[in-house]
């Protein structure tokens, strides 16, 4: 049987979704109420989960992008005078994804335009890889060097599509906390 502040958390998540009489007290729950009442939390869990990941337009890899673009931001000495500094958005048959791309030349569909002085900047691909270069955040689009990662060219070549979200050039990351 639960305890006491198990049921009562229960209780009140159960009565705010409409599982439980509001004024019914959390005391009187019996084991087979409880546990229904969580199975059913659980499954009413899952499904709005199920229902808010088709309203949103970005995720983690997208607040991953972010923190690396305020980390730029901040700490603009980094980058190379003159850099510029683009956030990605990514839609391949994986679903979307969201990156950073520096100094990029050519178009933003054709990969292998870049250029050699490009790099990425993806924290969110790193964290899901095992070993390096996969588990380097910044990667180097020059093959041959310690931060290419062939895989992940690969990954940016599969996409139906890429698209430049936001530019920041290199004054600009400079100005935005002066």
């Amino acid at each position: 049987m639960p305890g006491r502040n198990e049921k009562i958390a229960f209780a009140a998540a159960a009565k705010h979704s409409g599982l439980l009489d509001k004024e019914q007290e959390w005391s009187a729950l019996t084991a087979q109420v409880f546990e229904q009442l969580r199975t059913q939390l659980k499954i009413d869990y899952l499904k709005r989960g199920d229902e808010s990941i088709k309203n949103f337009s970005s995720g983690v890899c997208t607040m991953f992008a972010c923190a690396a673009l305020g980390h730029l931001a901040r700490n603009h000495n980094l980058l190379d005078p003159g850099s510029v500094v683009e956030l990605f958005k990514y839609e391949g048959d994986q679903g979307g994804h969201a990156f950073i791309v520096v100094n990029r030349a050519g178009t933003p569909d054709d990969v292998d335009s870049w250029g050699p002085q490009c790099y990425v900047i993806d924290p969110w691909y790193a964290r899901h890889r095992i070993t390096a270069p996969g588990t380097n955040a910044v990667k180097d689009m020059t093959a041959g060097t310690a931060f290419h990662d062939p895989a992940f060219v690969a990954f940016l070549k599969d996409a139906n599509s890429r698209a430049v979200q936001v530019t920041f050039p290199h004054m600009q990351l400079i100005q935005a906390f002066s």
